[in-house]
């Protein structure tokens, strides 16, 4: 039920063409589907998913998304299984929901806007997955 919940509120959010937040909304997809191969951690096929400028920036294979243009974009292709080729593969996973595939997509065609990403936030990010107290970028630090 709190599955289809999310899906329902999800879909609305679409649906009521609010901007897509990537932090909020596309990054929590891309962590749980598809960081076990795309993060700082491991960067199969070079790319890595973890922060926006990474998707801008995106592989061996290119950009990964092009702003602006989610039909061209190539996490969007992978996405849909266009080509061939399926994000995650069947062994790692079913497909992406069409919901969510239509917020990625929508986050693109929106110009795939994000906060800055910075050294301190990719830290703080590995600082909280081992729950350690890092110093940061500039002499601070930062329990979490």
């Amino acid at each position: 039920l709190s599955v289809f919940i999310a899906f329902s509120l999800l879909a609305a959010h679409a649906a009521a063409g609010d901007p897509v937040d990537f932090d909020s909304q596309v990054k929590p997809i891309l962590t749980a589907r598809c960081y076990a191969c795309h993060s700082a951690l491991r960067q199969q096929s070079g790319l890595r998913l973890d922060t926006a400028a990474m998707l801008i920036k995106g592989g061996d294979s290119g950009a990964a998304i092009e702003p602006g243009k989610s039909a061209e974009s190539l996490v969007v292709q992978y996405l849909i299984g266009d080509g061939g080729i399926r994000m995650p593969p069947e062994e790692e996973g079913s497909p992406l929901t069409g919901v969510q595939i239509a917020l990625i997509k929508q986050w693109i065609d929106e110009g795939a806007p994000a906060h800055v990403d910075s050294p301190q936030q990719g830290q703080a990010s590995r600082c909280r997955r081992y729950s350690v107290t890092c110093g940061l970028i500039g002499g601070s630090s930062h329990t979490w």
